[in-house]
């Protein structure tokens, strides 16, 4: 418990102002980049009674998707495929005032990993047009993030230098 009580009161102590007169500054640094990685998220997905026909076109439509990745380049690490899904799909009937089974909804999800845009581009016009395949989006990171943020970081506390030098 004294053990504690002397934590806290260490922490209290770091947190106080300072008794002489100070001043505080801050630091500002900023980059535009473009971004030159991009992660897709696709979705396959049929509605059907027959489950084994919603299977067989949803597993085809990804098996097709997966070897027109590998043809652009993209090695196994930069693609995942989850696991098939299946759920019973129901539709609210006005008439009746009650849900009707349309049938099962067989789906699977695909990310990939782009390294540059142009091959995400060339993967993007052969995307096949039709209710089975959804592009649930796109999103973008900097390759050099972390050297960049760093330089950031470098070039603020430079700039908090010459404020407090300035004053």
């Amino acid at each position: 418990l004294l053990l504690l009580g002397a934590l806290f009161s260490t922490q209290t102590f770091a947190q106080a102002l300072p008794s002489a007169p100070y001043v505080v500054v801050r630091g500002h640094a900023e980059r535009n980049m473009i971004p030159d990685r991009f992660e897709i998220s696709i979705t396959v997905q049929k509605t059907s009674l027959d489950v084994g026909e919603a299977s067989a076109v949803v597993e085809s439509k990804t098996g097709a998707m997966v070897k027109s990745l590998k043809a652009l380049g993209l090695k196994p690490t930069q693609i995942t495929a989850t696991n098939i899904s299946i759920s019973p799909e129901y539709r609210y009937d006005q008439t009746t005032q009650k849900n009707v089974f349309i049938g099962n909804q067989v789906n699977r999800n695909i990310s990939a990993k782009f390294e540059n845009k142009q091959t995400l581009q060339k993967f993007l016009v052969q995307v096949p047009a039709g209710e089975e395949v959804r592009i649930g989006g796109i999103s973008s990171t900097l390759s050099t993030q972390k050297a960049v943020e760093s330089e950031l970081l470098d070039a603020a506390v430079v700039d908090a230098e010459n404020q407090a030098v300035t004053l």
